[in-house]
């Protein structure tokens, strides 16, 4: 987060649920310290108990997290 000047914009792209797991697909952009935009698409694997998430699983692009962190 530090090296965002505004939190990730989410954008959902799918959302499915099978039994007590939630697959949550979406896409996340933020403005750059440096002025420059950061982008990522996010897969969410999350198993909910009682409406409370009690395991979760992300899965990203870490080529563009990677490209974040040089910055």
């Amino acid at each position: 987060n530090a090296r965002f000047k505004s939190a990730i914009k989410p954008e959902l792209i799918s959302i499915h649920a099978d039994g007590n797991w939630v697959y949550l697909n979406w896409k996340g952009s933020a403005l750059t310290i440096n002025n420059t935009m950061y982008r990522n698409t996010y897969c969410w694997k999350m198993k909910i108990i009682d409406g409370k998430i009690v395991e979760a699983v992300a899965f990203l692009d870490t080529y563009a997290l990677n490209e974040l962190m040089k910055q």
